[in-house]
């Protein structure tokens, strides 16, 4: 009976324990280089089968493998007292594995959680793009209609467009200026001749639409890389842009005729030729911006930033500049200003107008 049973402890230690020994180890690597793969390739849960392979091998080494190995390197004892030791060596890492099991559950719950959030987020995500699809191309329909009304709610549906979707927000100011350069030209039709000799047509109510179109674009908010507004000719006759944003804008020869430009921001706009008859700019910004041969005919410019302005040949008969900061603007050959304008103005302009015989005409 002995010998049986060495013989057998002798077998067991000398074939089934390495091949076990090497199957754990072929096993966990195997397990660990899937895994990885799974991961490179952004798939962070892991498949049942890998989950049931990893407990297998834990199991092999905590029951079968480990016990003997740390018992073996204590002391001398006798069987019962060894079998007792690697029973309790069993029993403290079963409640270890059941521990890690633990975590790793935990673990894994929070990964597939997070997957999942992952996974309707980028699902609504999609949803909103293509509602935000449809909408611009629902407003884009809109446009076209013939209703007034229509037109206003597609202009105003293509701002919630812009600001839902950065995406958006230049090609819907590249279509609503293309919408105005095409449909709201300055027509001189029906002018009357001003006292400085400048041609300015007779100020009409504007189009609800055109409004509605320079509202959204003026009270966007300027980006580093927005485009130049490119409105050049543009109508803009009794148009309210109260506040407005039109920084560097391309505005050249544009009609402003009784417009209300009260707090609007027109720096570095490009305004030659412009006609600013009877428009109202109190407190408007107009730093270094370019009005050269512009008219300001009886406007308002109460307390405006002309700082470094360009008014070469602008015409200012009867304008409005008290409080007016003209620091370092240029007033070469501007027409009709008179000293009691200059003298309700601030700052230090770079060139002064020839101040003539025919002022004050």
């Amino acid at each position: 009976m002995s010998l049986h049973s060495e013989g057998e402890g002798t077998v067991d230690r000398k074939v089934v324990r390495p091949v076990a020994w090497a199957v754990v180890i072929l096993g966990t690597a195997v397990c660990a280089a899937v895994y990885g793969r799974l991961v490179a390739q952004g798939r962070t849960l892991v498949p049942p089968g890998l989950i049931v392979a990893g407990v297998l091998l834990a199991l092999v080494l905590v029951l079968y493998l480990l016990p003997p190995t740390l018992v073996s390197a204590t002391a001398r004892l006798s069987d019962a007292d060894l079998l007792k030791a690697q029973n309790e060596v069993r029993t403290a890492l079963v409640q270890a594995l059941g521990g890690v099991a633990v975590v790793g559950t935990l673990y894994f719950t929070a990964v597939s959680l997070n997957d999942t959030r992952d996974g309707t987020n980028r699902s609504l995500e999609l949803n909103r793009q293509g509602q935000l699809a449809d909408r611009f191309t629902q407003a884009l329909k809109g446009l076209g209609n013939a209703e007034v009304d229509v037109r206003v709610g597609a202009i105003y549906a293509l701002e919630q467009v812009a600001t839902s979707s950065a995406d958006h927000r230049l090609a819907v100011v590249d279509i609503l200026t293309s919408y105005l350069r095409d449909h709201d030209r300055w027509q001189p039709s029906g002018a009357v001749q001003a006292s400085a000799g400048v041609t300015a047509p007779a100020s009409s109510p504007l189009r609800a639409d055109f409004q509605a179109a320079l509202t959204v674009l003026g009270r966007r908010a300027p980006h580093d890389t927005d485009r130049r507004l490119e409105l050049p000719g543009i109508d803009l006759g009794g148009a309210d842009l109260r506040g407005a944003h039109f920084e560097n804008a391309d505005l050249y020869g544009a009609h402003f005729a009784k417009a209300l430009l009260n707090n609007a921001h027109l720096d570095r706009a490009i305004l030659y030729n412009a006609d600013f008859t009877k428009a109202v700019l109190d407190h408007a910004s107009l730093t270094e911006a370019v009005l050269v041969g512009t008219d300001l005919t009886r406007a308002v410019l109460d307390h405006a930033q002309l700082r470094g302005t360009n008014l070469t040949e602008a015409v200012l008969i009867g304008t409005e500049l008290t409080g007016a900061d003209i620091d370092k603007a240029e007033l070469t050959g501007v027409r009709d200003i008179t000293p009691d304008q200059l003298g309700r103005t601030k700052g230090k302009p770079s060139a002064l107008p020839a101040l003539g015989a025919g002022i004050g005409r």
